[in-house]
Parts: structure tokens; C-alpha cells; sequence
């Protein structure tokens, strides 16, 4: 009986370790009746899904998805598990009973964010945005950079462009050539030369004959036409000596 005692336990330690390993599941589904419950499951990548049969026959077939597979038709006390490393929706249905249907959810690994420009460095801000009656656009950048303009009307936008930012106080007149009269909103957004983008800012801009004649006085003046030199004045004619003759005659 000692020696019994000192070889058992040796024993059960040699079939754990030739027994295969199983997965753990991450997701228990129940067969009763003609349903799978839960119908829907969501697991990370690399678990394992069970399924256990209450009831049969029934199988697990998945009929779309990124990977395919099949626990073969079993009955009442079968179990199948199937571990999932591909991320994807799988649908699955039972091929004894096609209306049985469920589907399991396998989620892509969480993405790693990608570096926010230089070390330390914040994405640019706009503070103190504000229109103009004339439609010029005054605010504060923490950062230098390009302002992109999106002047709006509905979820139209009517009119696109861009202009140089400098850190701090800036004064942007907006493009306004062909616009109609009316209300508008302007979208504001800055980029660095990183490629760091700042939230975007939303404003008003109305339209006005003051601010459309604002956009001609602002328009580069026409270069002004050359003035042809004046012609030269003809040679004076030579003068005549007392008896009337020209200054030639001898």
C-alpha cells in the first residue's frame, strides 16, 4: 500500500502530461432544442468558442466568414470546441435543422496609435475665432502652420482654400469671389508642417454687398496701361540774316 501511495501520484502526473491540450473557452454556447443560445457571441482573437449539446442531432457549420469549420452532426452530451484567430463575423447553422443559426464575432486586436508628431509636441489649437462684417477671419494659432477654409452653405461647400498661418495673432480675409449673397458657414482647421491637425472651428459668415465690395478692394489693381513717350519737337528751322536770306547763303 505505501508503494502504491508513492506510485500513483507519479502516474497521474504522466497521463496530464500526455493528454492533449484543449483550448479554454472564451464563449460557452448551449444547444436546446432547435436554437443555439446565446445566438450571438463576440470573443477575441485566438479564443476558443464551446458548444454544448442538451439536445440533438445537430452540428456547428459555419457557412461564411474568414475561416470554415464543422463540428460534425452529434447528439445529446457532445461537446465541440473551436478556437478563432482570424477577426471577422462568422455565421454558422445547423445542417440538420437550417433555420438554427448563430454567429460569433471574433474582434481585431486593439491598434496601436500612431505617434502624435514630434516628441511632446500638442496638436495645434485656434483661439478667438471670430468673422468679420467684411468677412475676414481674425484668431489666435498656438502654432504656425496652413489654415484650410470650407465656406459652407447647407452641406455644400461652396468654396475651398487655404492661407499661411503664423503662431499667434492672425488676420485672414476670406476668398468670397462668386458667392451669392446670404449666409454661410465658414469651417476653420489648422495643420502643422508635422501633419498635426487641429478640432475644427465652425463660424458664421453673411454675405453682404459690403463684403463682396470689400473682395474688389482687395483685388490686386490692374497694372496701369504705359504712357507712349512724346515725339520729339522738330528741328528749329535756321535763322535768316538782315537781308533775308538763310544763315547758308554766302
Amino acid at each position: 500500500m505505501p508503494r502504491l501511495t508513492r506510485v500513483l501520484p507519479l502516474l497521474i502526473t504522466a497521463l496530464a502530461a500526455a493528454a492533449p491540450a484543449t483550448a479554454s473557452a472564451a464563449a460557452t454556447v448551449s444547444i436546446v432544442g432547435k436554437s443555439f443560445g446565446p445566438s450571438a457571441v463576440t470573443v477575441a482573437p485566438g479564443d476558443a468558442v464551446t458548444w454544448t449539446w442538451s439536445s440533438g442531432p445537430h452540428n456547428v457549420h459555419v457557412v461564411s466568414g474568414p475561416q470554415s469549420f464543422d463540428s460534425g452532426i452529434k447528439d445529446t452530451g457532445g461537446t465541440y470546441t473551436h478556437t478563432l484567430t482570424a477577426p471577422g463575423t462568422y455565421a454558422y447553422q445547423c445542417d440538420v435543422h437550417p433555420t438554427m443559426r448563430g454567429t460569433v464575432v471574433v474582434g481585431a486586436p486593439a491598434a496601436t496609435p500612431a505617434p502624435a508628431g514630434p516628441a511632446g509636441a500638442a496638436p495645434p489649437t485656434l483661439r478667438a475665432v471670430t468673422v468679420t462684417k467684411l468677412g475676414i477671419v481674425r484668431l489666435t494659432s498656438s502654432t504656425a502652420g496652413s489654415l484650410a477654409i470650407r465656406v459652407l452653405r447647407g452641406a455644400r461647400v461652396a468654396k475651398r482654400s487655404k492661407a499661411r498661418l503664423v503662431q499667434g495673432v492672425n488676420r485672414v480675409p476670406l476668398a468670397v469671389k462668386g458667392l451669392a449673397r446670404g449666409r454661410y458657414r465658414v469651417s476653420l482647421q489648422a495643420t502643422t508642417a508635422s501633419g498635426q491637425t487641429s478640432a475644427p472651428v465652425v463660424r458664421t459668415l453673411l454675405v453682404t454687398r459690403a463684403v463682396l465690395a470689400r473682395h474688389i478692394v482687395l483685388m490686386p489693381a490692374p497694372a496701369p496701361a504705359a504712357i507712349p513717350a512724346p515725339a520729339a519737337a522738330p528741328a528749329p528751322a535756321p535763322a535768316a540774316d538782315d537781308a533775308g536770306h538763310g544763315a547758308d547763303h554766302h
